[in-house]
C-alpha cells in the first residue's frame, strides 16, 4: 500500500523549519487552540496543488518551501501522467516520488516533482491521486443536490461514467444542432437576402488579391512607381560614375589600372594573377551597370500602371477596412463566408437532415437517461445500505438513509442537464419513529459528521487514494461515539493512511502516531512547532484534551488507562 513517508516545511506561515516522519496506520495531530493546525493544513493543501497567496511566506523571508516523499505509488499514477512529469524508468524503479513546491514573496510559486520543473495543474493533478483532505466545510457542501450526485456517481462506478460521457457528446451535439437549425429556420426570402449578402462579399474579395505575395509585391511596385523620379535622379547620378564612356568613372579609371598593370605582369607571375582578379573584376563591374541601368529604364512612370496599381491597392484597403485588417484576415473572412453561403444554398437539405439528426438524438438521449437512472437507482439502494450499517456502528441505531434519484420531466429545468435527467437527494431520520427528510434540513453538527465519515469510509474502497486527511472529523460528537468514530478512523487506516486533526481524547488514544502542535516565542517571533509524543507525551496530552490540565495525577491515570484501552486497536 502507497504511502507518505514524509513531509519538510519551510518559512510557511509561521512554521520555520518542520521535518515530519509519517507512519502507516491512523496519524493524530493535536494541540492548543490558535496552536497552528490549520496552518499544518495549510501546508498538505499547498503541497497537492491548491492555491496559495503570498501571505503564506513567512515574514521576512524571500519563500516559503513544502516537500513530499511517497513510496509505492506509481502504480496509481497514469502513464500519460507520468510523461508529464518527465518521469522516467529509473525512478519508477527507485519507487519513491518527491513533490516539491516553493511559493516567493511576489507570489510566484514552481512546482518540482522527483527535481523536475512541473506546472502547478499538473502538482494538482497529481494532489488529487495521493491525497484526500476532508475539511469541516464539506459537511456543508454534503448538504447540496449537486454533491450528493457526486458522491452517489463516485459510489456507481465505470459503466455509469461511460454513459454520462456519451450523454454530454450528445448533448453538446444537440446544442450545436439547434443553433444551426435556427440558422436554417430563416423565412426563404431572408435566406436569399444573406446569400446575396454572402456572394457579393466572396465576389468583391475574389476581385483583389490571391494572395499575400501579390500584395506585397504590388505594394513595393507601387512605391517605387510613386517615387520613380526621385529614384531615376540617384540612379542616373551613380550610372555617370559607372558609366565606362565618361572620362572619369569607375570603370575607366579601372581600365588604367589594369593597362598599367598588365604591363608589369610581363615580368612577374604574382601580378599576372592580379591581372587576371582585375580583368573578373572589370566584367562583374560592367554586369552591375546593366543591371542597374536596366532599373533606371524600368521606372520610366508608366502613368497607366501606376494608376492601375493605385486603384487595385484602394480598392484593397477598402476590403481590408470591412473585412480585414489583415490579409490572412480578409482569407478567413472569405471562407468563413463560402461555407456560410454553400450552407444556405443547401439550406432546405440541410435542415430536413438537422431535424433527423436531432430526432435520432433524442431517442438514443432518452436510452441514455434511462440506463442512467437505472444504474444510479440499483446504486443508491446498495449505498444507502452501507452507509445505514456504517452510521449504526456510530451510535446512531435506529438511523433509516434513502437516497431519491428522480427523473426530470419533459420540459422543466435540468432535462438536458449536464449529468443527465436525475436528480439525486440524500434523506434521512435519526430517530426512531421519525419521518425521512432531506439531510440538510435534520442532520446536527454531530450527525453530518459521523454521515461524512461513513460515506469517506465507503468511497476510500473505491478511490484507492493512500493519504487521507480528516480535519476536526469529530466536531459536535464527544463519550461513546466518539470512541465508535475512532475505531471507524482505525478501520480505515488499514484501506490507507489516516492522518486525522482531533480535540477528542477517545480519538486520539488510538493513534498509532501521535504529533502535537504548539507555538513558541523565539528572538521576538512566534512559531508553530510539532513534535512527535512518546507514551509520557501522550498520556499528558490526552490528560489536556480530557479536562485541560497535565499536571492532575488522578487525570494522568485516567489517560493513561485510556491509553492502554483505546490504544487496543478495533
Amino acid at each position: 500500500m502507497g504511502m507518505l513517508l514524509g513531509l519538510s516545511i519551510q518559512d510557511f506561515a509561521l512554521i520555520k523549519d518542520l521535518d515530519i516522519t509519517c507512519g502507516s496506520g491512523l496519524t493524530i495531530v493535536s494541540g492548543e487552540t490558535g496552536a497552528g493546525k490549520s496552518i499544518f493544513l495549510d501546508a498538505i493543501s499547498f503541497i497537492s496543488g491548491q492555491r496559495a497567496s503570498r501571505e503564506l511566506v513567512r515574514k521576512g523571508q524571500k519563500t516559503a518551501r513544502v516537500d513530499a516523499i511517497f513510496d509505492d505509488v506509481f502504480h496509481l499514477i497514469p502513464p500519460e501522467l507520468c510523461e508529464r512529469c518527465g518521469l522516467e524508468a529509473q525512478d519508477l524503479e527507485d519507487g519513491q516520488l518527491l513533490l516539491s513546491r516553493e511559493l516567493d514573496s511576489n507570489g510566484r510559486s514552481t512546482a518540482r516533482v522527483n527535481g523536475r520543473l512541473v506546472t502547478i495543474t499538473v502538482l494538482r493533478e497529481l494532489g488529487d491521486l495521493l491525497f484526500a483532505i476532508h475539511a469541516q466545510n464539506e459537511q456543508v457542501t454534503l448538504f447540496q443536490n449537486k454533491r450528493q450526485r457526486l458522491l452517489l456517481d463516485r459510489y456507481t462506478g465505470s459503466e455509469l461514467t461511460m454513459l454520462r460521457q456519451e450523454w454530454q457528446t450528445l448533448r453538446q451535439r444537440r446544442i450545436t444542432g439547434i443553433k444551426q437549425l435556427s440558422d436554417l429556420g430563416l423565412k426563404p426570402e431572408e435566406r436569399q437576402r444573406e446569400l446575396e449578402i454572402l456572394d457579393y462579399q466572396i465576389a468583391e474579395i475574389a476581385s483583389s488579391y490571391e494572395n499575400e505575395s501579390d500584395l506585397i509585391q504590388a505594394q513595393e511596385r507601387f512605391r517605387e512607381l510613386a517615387n520613380a523620379a526621385g529614384i531615376r535622379q540617384v540612379l542616373a547620378e551613380a550610372l555617370r560614375v559607372f558609366n565606362p564612356d565618361e572620362e572619369v568613372s569607375v570603370l575607366s579609371l579601372l581600365n588604367e589600372v589594369e593597362a598599367l598593370v598588365e604591363k608589369g605582369a610581363r615580368h612577374s607571375q604574382r601580378l599576372e594573377n592580379y591581372s587576371f582578379r582585375l580583368t573578373e573584376t572589370e566584367n562583374e563591374l560592367r554586369q552591375q551597370y546593366y543591371d542597374l541601368l536596366s532599373i533606371y529604364e524600368d521606372l520610366n512612370l508608366d502613368e497607366a500602371e501606376y494608376s492601375a496599381l493605385e486603384e487595385d491597392l484602394k480598392h484593397w484597403d477598402q476590403l481590408a477596412q470591412k473585412y480585414g485588417p489583415s490579409w490572412q484576415e480578409v482569407a478567413v473572412f472569405a471562407k468563413s463566408a463560402e461555407e456560410k453561403a454553400d450552407f444556405l444554398r443547401h439550406s432546405q437539405e440541410s435542415f430536413n437532415a438537422l431535424r433527423a439528426s436531432l430526432r435520432e438524438d433524442e431517442h438514443r438521449a432518452e436510452e441514455l437517461a434511462k440506463a442512467m437512472h437505472e444504474l444510479r437507482t440499483r446504486a443508491a439502494r446498495q449505498l444507502e445500505q452501507e452507509i445505514e450499517t456504517s452510521l449504526h456502528e456510530l451510535n446512531m441505531p435506529y438511523a433509516r438513509f434513502e437516497i431519491r434519484v428522480d427523473q426530470v420531466e419533459a420540459g422543466d429545468p435540468g432535462y438536458w442537464g449536464v449529468e443527465g435527467r436525475d436528480e439525486v437527494e440524500f434523506y434521512i431520520s435519526t430517530n426512531k419513529g421519525e419521518d425521512l427528510l432531506p439531510l440538510a434540513k435534520i442532520a446536527s453538527g454531530g450527525e453530518s459528521s459521523r454521515i461524512l465519515l461513513a460515506i469517506k469510509e465507503i468511497l476510500a474502497r473505491l478511490d484507492h487514494i493512500p493519504v487521507l486527511i480528516f480535519d476536526e472529523i469529530d466536531s459536535g460528537i464527544s463519550g461513546d461515539t466518539a470512541q465508535l468514530l475512532g475505531q471507524k478512523l482505525v478501520r480505515l487506516s488499514r484501506e490507507a493512511q489516516v492522518i486525522a486533526v482531533t480535540h477528542t481524547a477517545q480519538i486520539a488514544a488510538m493513534a498509532d502516531q501521535h504529533f502535537y502542535l504548539y507555538k513558541q516565542v523565539e528572538a521576538d517571533r512566534t512559531e508553530t512547532c510539532l513534535e512527535e509524543l512518546d507514551q509520557a507525551g501522550r498520556i499528558k496530552e490526552l490528560s489536556r484534551l480530557l479536562v485541560g490540565t497535565t499536571t492532575d495525577d488522578k487525570v494522568l491515570g485516567l489517560a493513561a488507562k485510556l491509553l492502554g484501552q483505546y490504544n487496543q486497536k478495533a
